[in-house]
């Protein structure tokens, strides 16, 4: 895919879809992706909390979250625990 050969540090560029998309738990999917940049992690994680935290789950989860730098990443401890 195309972000398999961005390089790190490399700028892309995305556009914003003029809908927002809210499906609840169970996604009812096999593999979900998720694409989240500063404060947009905050939804995330009650996704992530409700995929990681059903034992059962076997949905395979993506997360490509951007900031500026790590000490900018919120809730970085939980997600390094998730990992």
């Amino acid at each position: 895919t195309f972000l398999d050969r961005v390089t790190m540090g490399e700028q892309v560029e995305f556009k914003h879809i003029p809908f927002n998309v809210k499906i609840q738990y169970p996604f009812g999917a096999k593999h979900v992706g998720m694409l989240v940049g500063g404060t947009g992690i905050t939804p995330m994680l009650q996704a992530l909390h409700a995929l990681l935290g059903t034992a059962d789950d076997e949905t395979q989860i993506t997360l490509i979250d951007s900031n500026k730098n790590q000490r900018d990443i919120l809730a970085y401890e939980t997600l390094s625990a998730w990992e």
